[in-house]
């Protein structure tokens, strides 16, 4: 069994020069970021932050309780329309039209505030 380890092991080991791994550019990591895209992400956070907080606001003034609730668990939660039927305690096709309702109004509202968020 000895052997047969150490033939597997012999298979699967690479050689390799141990300060190879230092003598890589740090460009060349796979976690590399340049200034220029920490700053780049830092912006795109912050742009996101300030179009979530505007789709808050938007909701709390223009959509009902449900088609709040209904978008929440859609989007925010992540569950499907017959998972949000269920625990809303209503018919699947009831979440369905909320959804739509409120992403149609919140477009509507977008649209009256010239609002474009970026494309990434």
């Amino acid at each position: 069994m000895d052997d047969l380890q150490r033939t597997r092991a012999a298979r699967f080991a690479v050689s390799m020069d141990p300060n190879s791994i230092q003598n890589f550019a740090q460009q060349n990591r796979a976690w590399y970021e340049s200034e220029e895209d920490v700053e780049e992400g830092l912006a795109w956070g912050e742009e996101k932050a300030d179009l979530l907080q505007w789709v808050q606001k938007q909701a709390a003034r223009r959509l009902t309780a449900v088609e709040r609730r209904a978008l929440d668990q859609y989007y925010n939660r992540t569950m499907t329309y017959r998972e949000a039927a269920a625990e809303a305690g209503v018919n699947p096709s009831t979440v369905y039209r909320a959804v739509r309702r409120a992403v149609r109004k919140l477009k509507q509202a977008a649209e009256e505030d010239q609002l474009k968020p970026k494309v990434r």
